[in-house]
């Protein structure tokens, strides 16, 4: 719930009667300690009708995964970050099965309008599984994008870039130390955390290119 309970009570206003059944955040959490770690947290912030969570993985198409928890946590044993393995891993860690599905697949409301991800380098192979759903809803997707973590998947910036331009997003890099972001993201240099933004917002979000600083 680090990012999504934030998001959930930033969405809503104090003394507002229609909150208790104002659905404003989905959370999808893959590993199952995290998965009830959060649902624990939700409810001490009294978010239970606020926010929906789904416990799968996410990724390009349907089909069984390993991942390996940060300390190499066998399950049942505590939370922390997890990464999908390449298939065919050779890597000596603990692993634990996961069932992954398409967002597509994925009974969600209309209206989304913001997506953030992290995933630790499987960001992009979930975005190819949602299609459908960037075309419905057109969000603005935040995300961490690792260059070192995508290349465990045979990824790339570049592969996000021809990603989004194919699917009617603009690709910016955030710059580092600040929130502020570049339209033209560096190949060689990149290391992670971009904003996709549809064509068709771009102007309502320059004021957060590096470029229309210099001039207010």
């Amino acid at each position: 719930g680090l990012i999504s309970i934030p998001f959930a009570l930033s969405s809503l206003k104090d003394g507002d009667n229609t909150r208790a059944n104002k659905l404003v955040a989905i959370a999808v959490e893959a590993v199952p300690d995290n998965y009830r770690a959060l649902s624990t947290n939700v409810a001490l912030n009294d978010l239970g009708s606020n926010m929906h969570i789904i416990q799968t993985a996410l990724g390009e198409t349907a089909k069984t995964v390993e991942i390996q928890v940060e300390g190499d946590l066998k399950a049942g044993q505590g939370t922390g970050t997890a990464n999908i393995l390449p298939t065919g891993s050779t890597y000596q860690c603990v692993k634990q099965a996961l069932e992954l599905k398409r967002l597509d697949d994925l009974e969600f409301p209309a209206g989304c309008s913001v997506m953030k991800i992290d995933t630790d380098g499987y960001d992009l192979k979930v975005l190819q599984g949602a299609t459908k759903f960037l075309k419905s809803n057109r969000p603005v997707i935040f995300g961490e994008f690792a260059a070192h973590c995508m290349g465990w998947h045979n990824q790339s910036l570049s592969d996000v870039k021809t990603f989004a331009t194919a699917n009617g997003y603009c690709t910016w890099e955030k710059l580092h130390g600040t929130w502020k972001f570049t339209e033209t993201p560096h190949l060689k240099t990149f290391s992670q955390d971009l904003l996709l933004i549809p064509e068709e917002l771009v102007k309502q979000y320059s004021w957060c290119v590096e470029s229309s600083y210099a001039t207010v």
